[in-house]
C-alpha cells in the first residue's frame, strides 16, 4: 500500500493538563502506510502554561511545530490557520483535550480513505474516560448509551457521529475549506459542508478509540447543554 503524509494540528487553549499526554499518544501511533509530516500546535492566547510546554516538546520532537497565538482568537479562527499551514495527504484534527486510546488509530483511519476513495472526512469513534464524580457517571453512562444508538444509524453517517474531537480529511476537501469566524459548532457545520460534495463522503472508523473526558460537575453539564440546544443550531441555520 501507498505511504501517505498526514498533518496533525492541534488548536489549544489553556490546555497545560492535557496537551503533553495527547502528543504522547500520538508518537506512540504505529505507522503502518503512513509518516508523520508535522504535528502542528496552534495555541490560542493561552493564559496558563501550555505555550511553556509547548516549547518544551517542540524541543523533544523535531517534527512539532508550535504557531503562538498572543491572543484569544477561537477554535475556529485557529483550525483556520491548521488548514492554511497544511498541505499534507490528510489532515487530522485532534482537540487538545483528548488522548489517542490505541497504537493504531491513526492507521485505521488512513485505511479507511485508502480503501474508500469517496469518502472525503472521517471521524474517530469516541470513548469516556470513566468519572470519579456522580455527575460525571451520569454523563458518562448516558453517552455510551446515547452513541452506542447515533453510531449504528446509517452505519454512523450521520452528523451526531462528526463530534469534532479527532477528525481527519482529504486534502482534495480540506484544501478549498474555511470554517466561517466565530462558527461555535465547527463539528457540524465541517459535516453538512462535506455531505454537500456526497452524501456518502462522510465515515465513522471504529476502532480508533479516542478517550476523552466526560463533564463531571452540574455546573458543567448545564453549559454543554445550553450549547447543544442553542448556539449548535444557530451555528447550522
Amino acid at each position: 500500500m501507498k505511504t501517505r503524509a498526514v498533518t496533525i494540528g492541534i488548536p489549544a487553549y489553556n490546555e497545560e493538563a492535557n496537551i503533553a499526554m495527547l502528543v504522547k499518544s500520538i508518537f506512540m501511533q504505529k505507522r503502518h502506510d503512513w509518516t508523520l509530516k508535522k504535528v502542528l500546535i496552534v495555541l490560542d492566547g493561552s493564559e496558563d502554561t501550555t505555550p511553556q510546554i509547548a516549547r518544551k516538546l517542540q524541543k523533544e520532537h523535531k517534527q512539532i511545530e508550535v504557531i503562538f497565538g498572543k491572543t484569544r482568537k477561537g477554535k475556529s479562527y485557529r483550525m483556520n490557520q491548521i488548514l492554511q499551514h497544511s498541505d499534507s495527504e490528510f489532515l487530522l484534527f485532534l482537540d487538545a483535550d483528548i488522548k489517542l486510546g490505541n497504537m493504531l488509530a491513526v492507521t485505521k483511519m488512513v485505511r479507511t480513505f485508502a480503501h474508500r476513495p469517496h469518502i472525503l472526512v472521517a471521524a474517530a469513534y469516541q470513548n469516556p474516560i470513566p468519572s470519579d464524580t456522580l455527575i460525571g457517571k451520569i454523563n458518562t453512562t448516558s453517552f455510551k448509551v446515547w452513541y452506542k444508538l447515533i453510531s449504528t444509524y446509517r452505519n454512523g453517517n450521520n452528523i451526531n457521529c462528526l463530534m469534532g474531537s479527532a477528525t481527519m480529511l482529504r486534502k482534495s476537501f480540506y484544501a478549498e475549506f474555511r470554517f466561517p469566524p466565530l462558527v461555535v459548532c465547527d463539528q457540524h457545520y465541517l459535516y453538512m459542508s462535506v455531505i454537500k460534495k456526497n452524501r456518502h463522503s462522510f465515515c465513522l472508523v471504529r476502532g480508533t478509540n479516542v478517550l476523552f473526558h466526560m463533564v463531571s460537575t452540574f455546573k458543567d453539564s448545564r453549559l454543554l447543554g445550553a450549547r447543544s440546544i442553542y448556539q449548535d443550531k444557530m451555528d447550522l441555520e
